[in-house]
Parts: structure tokens; sequence; C-alpha cells
């Protein structure tokens, strides 16, 4: 299974059954996808901190928490944190964010302090025009390398199959730049964070939300997860017009997480029926019928 098998399953279904407030049987194995996609963040933590995969879903639970942050919601919730995954793991993992990067302007991401001295959050976000700059340049390199695919390392795919007999299209991508996405995937979390709060006009955004992964994405999606979010982004800032422009580019999957998770009126919802059912598609985990599906169940209830 890959990212795009696990977002078309599994997450939307996810997202859906909270939608309705339907009642939810977690599985130990989804535990990073819950994280991402819960509307009630501290409510999740409760549900999930006793599956096995939860220890390592700390990285997750700081995106979060950084989120929470700039949108001005973060009472309480670095001490949950701490209080849940211990705080020898909270050490571990700021020692690792800034271990990580030899880019200074991102080492404050490790700093507990930002996270616990009243007024450090501010202070750090003191120079917001240069955090946009630094976040744009993040998200630019973020796009040349795992976007566009710009000095990747290439996989033989015949020695592949020599070696192994299994030719699974995740490893298209190397070992080397699997670890390379997953180190620098953090500051270009926080990145996208800033852009959206500061700049949510960047054509980066733009990008993010229109091209996706270089190859397979892993099956958590991490860098799906970034292109449903950024692709909310657009649709609340231009409007369903940014769809209907850009449809050739847009998976069906977007769409529907788009329509689950926002409130649209009845002629938008109309316009984008309209234009679904007036063009032919390339199906992956989500077809166009599910689609009109459910923008017939919205319409009902709107």
């Amino acid at each position: 299974m890959c990212g795009y098998c696990i977002e078309g399953g599994v997450t939307l279904d996810f997202i859906e059954r909270q939608r309705v407030s339907e009642k939810l049987e977690f599985e130990n194995n989804w535990v990073p996808i819950y994280l991402q996609e819960s509307t009630n963040f501290p409510e999740i933590i409760d549900r999930i901190k006793a599956f096995d995969n939860f220890p390592g879903s700390i990285d997750i639970a700081f995106y979060r928490l950084w989120e929470a942050f700039l949108n001005q919601e973060h009472d309480g919730i670095y001490h949950r944190l701490a209080n849940e995954y211990g705080e020898k793991a909270i050490k571990d993992y700021l020692v690792g964010l800034k271990s990580n990067y030899h880019n200074e302007n991102w080492k404050f991401l490790g700093d507990s302090e930002l996270y616990i001295k009243k007024g450090s959050w501010e202070h750090y976000l003191g120079n917001v025009n240069q955090l946009i700059d630094d976040s744009e340049s993040t998200l630019k390199s973020y796009l040349d390398f795992w976007i566009c695919g710009e000095n990747k390392e290439i996989s033989d795919p015949e020695k592949r199959i020599e070696e192994t007999g299994i030719m699974d299209p995740i490893e298209n991508t190397t070992p080397k730049d699997w670890n390379s996405f997953y180190t620098l995937f953090p500051v270009v979390f926080f990145s996208f964070l800033i852009v959206k709060r500061f700049k949510n006009d960047s054509d980066f955004l733009r990008r993010i939300a229109l091209e996706s992964p270089h190859d397979v994405p892993d099956f958590l999606g991490y860098d799906l997860w970034l292109q449903r979010k950024a692709f909310v982004v657009c649709v609340k800032n231009y409007g369903i017009q940014f769809i209907l422009d850009n449809y050739d580019d847009i998976r069906l999957e977007l769409i529907y997480y788009t329509l689950i998770k926002e409130s649209f009126c009845v002629a938008d919802l109309d316009e984008i029926k309209d234009h679904i059912l007036s063009h032919e598609h390339w199906v992956n985990g989500v077809d166009s019928d599910s689609v009109v599906e459910l923008i017939n169940n919205l319409e009902s209830i709107a």
C-alpha cells in the first residue's frame, strides 16, 4: 500500500466519520493519521495514548502544537504532551530538532523555552518578514527536491527486481532521500504554517496544493497531508474558482477532503458538481461518483 491508497481509504473515511460524529473504532496502525486529521486534539490524545504506535507519533504532535500556537489556541497543549509522551521523549525530540538543522534560523524550534516560557513565542516570531523569507525559501527547496525530484537519487528498478524479486514503487525513492525528507519535514511544515498565517497568497502554497510528489508517497503520506492542508488554504482564499480554474491538476481526493472539512453554499456545491459531471477523471482512491454522492448529501442538509 502507498500513501495514495491510505488517503483514499483510511484518511478520508476517518474524517468523514468524524464529521458526522460517528463512533470510531481506532486501529494501532493509523495513530499518525488520527493525529494529523483529528479536529479535537486533546480528545484524540486520550483515545490513542495506549496504542503501541503512540510514542512514535511525537513529531506530528509537535506539528499540531505549532499550528495551535500560530492560531493562538495552545493553552495547556504542551503540558499535555509532556504528560502523555513523557519529559524524556519531549527532550529527545527537541534535541533532535536542534541537531538536524545547520540553518540557525530554525534551531529555535528545539528550544524548550519556546513552549514553556511566557512571551517566548512572540519573541521568536518578532521578525515576521525574515521568517516569511526563510519559510518561502524552505518551501521552494521542498518543492524542488521532493515534488519536482531535482537532485533526487535514482533507484534502479532492474537492480531492485533482480535483488529482491519485488517491484515496490515506494522504493523508487532511495533510503537516503526518504531520510532527507523526514529530517526536513518539520521545518517544511512549520514554514507552511508561517506562510499560511502571514502570506496566504504565496505562490508556494498554490504549488504545494496543485503539485503531487515526484514519486510514490509513503503510506503515512506526510507530503499528501501537507498538500491537503495547502489545498484547503487556497480554496478558502480564492473560493471554488480555485477548483474550477485548476481542475485538470487536482486529484479528486483533494476535492472530497475539502468538501468534508469546509462549508459551502448550495450554489457552489452545484457548480462543483456540474464541473465534475462534465469532465473525465483519472481515478485513484476516490472516483467522481463518490464526490457527486457526497455533494448530494451535503446539499440535502444545507
